[in-house]
């Protein structure tokens, strides 16, 4: 999932309500300074004032190799925002009862992940979405390396990747522990992938960006392709 939000590497920040004190030509300098620093395409800041906008500018490029200057009002991508956008899911099909927070892995891929440790079974959405899985933060570079980037059939990636890690032991005792994990959260989409029978792709797109209404589906057009014919 998060390999979509990788293809941007914009950065955005709020920062102290002390800048609002700095001109305009000022905030792009201090922009410039850390799109340069950093190497990322494009950089913007926001002043607010007493919850106020009172100023914002943009410098660099929407991507690299696009000669497109940067907007303050484009659509910005976050880093990890696709754990967010997951657990919003989530929250919506607990809502529709058709999963539960206590939804478990050996529910979902007990007859599935033949050789799936069994420390596994009982961790719950719940502990996936909070860090607390007893999963590593990430699954081997090499191994995420074999991945296009942009995947034919990312759902069959994301159950090769669900089946890697839970073939292996838990990196600690499952709720007894925290570890930012991006496998958590890319275990949980695939979760709900053998759950419906329909890529994560399609669900948060009809759960989520659906009814955030039209600009929210064009950044869904922008972010997730389209199925491989």
């Amino acid at each position: 999932m998060a390999r979509f939000i990788l293809l941007y590497a914009l950065v955005f920040a709020w920062v102290p309500a002390a800048l609002a004190q700095l001109s305009g030509e000022e905030l792009a300098a201090r922009a410039e300074a850390l799109r340069a620093d950093t190497g990322t395409p494009a950089f913007a800041i926001v002043v607010t004032c007493d919850g106020e906008v009172v100023d914002d500018i943009a410098v660099g490029k929407r991507a690299i190799n696009y000669d497109i200057p940067a907007q303050p009002g484009d659509l910005w991508h976050f880093g990890s925002i696709t754990k967010s956008m997951t657990a919003t899911l989530i929250a919506r099909l607990v809502e529709k009862q058709v999963v539960s927070w206590d939804t478990t892995i050996g529910e979902v891929y007990g007859e599935v992940i033949a050789d799936m440790d069994p420390a596994w079974e009982a961790v719950s959405f719940r502990e996936l979405l909070t860090h607390r899985s007893g999963l590593a933060a990430n699954i081997p570079m090499l191994k995420l390396l074999r991945y296009d980037r942009i995947s034919e059939d990312a759902r069959a990636d994301r159950l090769d990747y669900a089946t890697y890690m839970l073939t292996r032991a838990p990196k600690y005792m499952p709720g007894e522990g925290f570890e930012y994990s991006n496998a958590g959260f890319i275990i949980a989409g695939a979760m709900l992938e053998e759950i419906t029978g329909e890529r994560w792709e399609d669900l948060i797109t009809r759960e989520v960006f659906t009814p955030l209404g039209p600009a929210m589906q064009a950044l869904a057009r922008e972010i997730i392709p389209a199925p491989a014919d």
